[in-house]
């Protein structure tokens, strides 16, 4: 039995069912490293059993078999879903023509708070905004922290709006 779907009702559900590889390392290379992995994992249980029933045969008194408590140890996790992984690439994409912006024109974000106050943003929230944009910009480094993802979205759709 098919479900009729608009297309936009199929966009949303493969931008959430489909995944991606997001870890940093090669994927291809966890096409065996998960299977490694688990049969390591089991190998160690298995082990683990058979010491324990050699030890527990070794004492006669002991009637019952513990087998040791699993101790941390690797788990199989889930790739990101697409949807998160644009929506993620957009917003970085967007923070760095930010930081273009405020480097060829400084003066943007002084323009950018009563731009945000005339479209309806509370103006106390659009001096936090900017004034949090002028911390992460002033303390910019190689390695520095990235403006945080609520504050980017915000910012997006007004700026989207501003447009």
């Amino acid at each position: 039995m098919s479900r009729d779907r608009t297309p936009q009702a199929k966009k949303h559900h493969s931008l959430t069912r489909d995944r991606r590889n997001t870890y940093g390392e090669n994927d291809k290379s966890s096409r065996t490293a998960i299977r490694l992995r688990k049969r390591l994992a089991s190998r160690m249980r298995r082990h683990a059993l058979r010491r324990a029933l050699d030890r527990s045969a070794a004492t006669a008194e002991d009637t019952g078999v513990d087998v040791p408590a699993r101790r941390g140890g690797w788990r199989k996790c889930p790739d990101d879903p697409l949807g998160e992984v644009l929506h993620l690439r957009s917003l970085r994409r967007f923070e760095r023509a930010m930081r273009d912006r405020v480097r060829d024109d400084p003066t943007w974000l002084d323009r950018l708070e009563p731009a945000l106050v005339h479209h309806g943003v509370d103006p106390r929230a659009a001096f936090d905004i900017v004034g949090q944009l002028r911390a992460a910009f002033l303390s910019w480094q190689r390695d520095r922290p990235q403006i945080p993802g609520d504050i980017l979205t915000l910012l997006h759709h007004l700026v989207r709006r501003l447009a």
